[in-house]
């Protein structure tokens, strides 16, 4: 299974996709009894900041093309729309591709749950970042050789900073100035990955993908 985040900016934002799969691997230890230990890596395969004023009606026909390349389709895909802003707009361009997806709100507070009226799942932007840095902190994240933004992630990740709120609530956001839509549709994707049902190939080989072959090879 592959999950695709996706964050969709603003005028004055750039809008970043990010693909994830699950695979489990083999580790260098057995157990106590000598048996062969294998963890679950989330391999990120796709990475891609789209160019500012870039057309709505182009990502989606991104999307569209992405999720029906044969493998996609074969080995089963979930796009992770963030719908926060000028989102939902895009999602009923989505939708009307049939593109299967799970739209979200990102939230301040809170916690995790689907709103009755849209059948969108809200998440606190918390609980993503977390996650993220988790995954990063244990090694759990590979990139695939060559990926063009990897060095550019790993800076905005640096560049996020987490602040209290006059409630003593923790809230996270990157630095003044600062762009974030990288980290937010890898951590959309990874959130699912982690938190959700997938099914992982054990031993696959982590392989660049470059956007303009649009997932070849997924």
């Amino acid at each position: 299974m592959i999950y695709i985040g996706l964050d969709l900016g603003k005028a004055a934002d750039y809008t970043a996709v990010a693909a994830v799969q699950a695979v489990k691997e083999r580790l260098e230890c057995n157990d106590s009894a000598g048996m062969p230990m294998f963890g679950t890596f989330l391999h990120c395969r796709h990475l891609h900041r789209y160019q500012l004023n870039t057309m709505y009606t182009e990502i989606v026909d991104d999307m569209a093309s992405m999720v029906n390349h044969p493998e996609l389709k074969r080995d089963g895909y979930l796009l992770i729309p963030d719908a926060t802003g000028v989102g939902a707009p895009v999602i009923e361009l989505l939708a009307q591709r049939k593109i299967k997806q799970m739209p979200i709100y990102i939230i301040g507070l809170g916690k995790e749950h689907v709103d009755e009226d849209s059948g969108y799942m809200l998440i606190p932007k918390r609980d993503l970042i977390t996650n993220l840095v988790v995954a990063f902190e244990t090694s759990q994240i590979k990139f695939a050789k060559g990926l063009e933004y990897e060095r550019l992630i790993t800076e905005e990740l640096t560049n996020f900073r987490m602040k209290k709120t006059k409630a003593a609530n923790d809230i996270f956001e990157a630095r003044e100035g600062e762009h974030d839509d990288l980290v937010l549709a890898l951590s959309l994707a990874v959130y699912f990955a982690k938190r959700h049902r997938w099914t992982a190939q054990a031993n696959a080989p982590v392989k660049h993908v470059h956007p303009l072959e649009r997932m070849k090879g997924i």
